[in-house]
C-alpha cells in the first residue's frame, strides 16, 4: 500500500472495528498500517472480508495475513531454495525467476562451483546469502532472467505469478507463439511451385529441341539445312 492507500485502510479499520463492536485506538491502527502496508491495499481488503466470514472475533495481524494469498511473496526465500534457484541460474541455457540477492550471492558460490562437489559451493551460498538478507532492509524483488533457451521462459514466469512473486499476466511477455500459416499463403505457396515446376519443364522441352535439331543440322548439308523450315531455323539459331 501507499500513503495514498491510508484514508481507505483508515476506513477499513474502523468499518472492521464497528462490525465487533469494538473500539480501535490510533495507536493500534498505526501497527495494523506498519505491518500490512507490503501487501496491495486490494489484497488486504479482500483479507478482511474473508476474516469477517470465517470468525466472531476482532482480527489480529497475523490471521489478516494469513487471508492474503501468497503472502510469504513478500519474505525471502530460505537458503535452501534460494541455492536451487541459483544452481539452476548457473547454466545459461536456463530461465530462472530470481532476486538480487540471490544472484549476488551466486556470483560468490559460483567462483568455487565444480558440478562433482557441489557442497563447497553450496556452502559458500548459504553463508554469503544469509549475510546479504540479514542486512537487507527491502523486501525482495522478483524478477525474471532468461535464458538461452528461451521456450522455457513462459513456464518458469507462469510459476511465479502463481506463487505470487511476479504480476498476474507476466507470463504471456514469454510465451513464442507457433507460426502460423493462412490458406491464401498455401495456395499461394502451391501456385509459385507449379509455376517453378512449368518453367523447369518448358526449359527442358527447348534444351531437347535444341539438342535433337542440333544433330540433326549436323547431318545436313547447307542447300538441306537452308530447305528446313521458319520455325526451325528459329529453334536452332536460339
Amino acid at each position: 500500500m501507499t500513503d495514498d492507500d491510508k484514508k481507505r485502510f483508515l476506513e477499513l479499520m474502523s468499518g472492521c472495528a464497528s462490525t465487533y463492536s469494538k473500539q480501535i485506538e490510533k495507536s493500534s491502527i498505526a501497527i495494523f498500517w506498519d505491518f500490512l502496508s507490503d501487501y496491495d491495499i486490494g489484497d488486504v481488503e479482500r483479507a478482511f472480508r474473508r476474516h469477517l466470514r470465517s470468525s466472531k472475533f476482532f482480527p489480529t495481524i497475523a490471521e489478516i495475513i494469513d487471508h492474503i494469498p501468497n503472502a510469504n511473496a513478500h519474505e525471502h526465500v530460505g537458503a535452501d531454495e534460494a541455492w536451487v534457484i541459483a544452481k539452476q541460474a548457473m547454466d545459461p541455457s536456463n530461465s530462472v525467476c530470481a532476486t538480487d540477492e540471490i544472484l549476488q550471492a551466486m556470483d560468490i558460490a559460483q567462483q568455487v562451483y565444480n558440478y562433482r562437489d557441489e557442497n563447497p559451493a553450496r556452502m559458500a551460498f548459504r553463508e554469503a546469502y544469509n549475510r546479504i538478507v540479514q542486512n537487507s532492509t527491502a523486501k525482495p524483488r522478483w524478477f525474471m532472467s532468461v535464458g538461452e533457451d528461451k521456450s522455457q521462459a513462459e513456464s518458469v514466469a507462469l510459476k511465479a505469478v502463481q506463487l505470487g512473486r511476479l504480476p498476474a499476466g507476466t507470463e504471456a511477455k514469454y510465451r513464442i507463439e507457433a507460426p502460423t500459416t493462412t490458406v491464401t499463403a498455401l495456395i499461394e505457396g502451391y501456385v509459385a511451385k507449379v509455376n517453378v515446376r512449368k518453367d523447369h519443364m518448358e526449359n527442358i522441352k527447348k534444351m531437347l529441341v535444341v539438342e535433337k535439331t542440333e544433330r540433326f543440322k549436323i547431318s545436313l548439308s547447307d542447300d538441306e539445312f537452308s530447305a528446313l523450315p521458319w520455325y526451325l531455323k528459329e529453334v536452332v539459331n536460339v
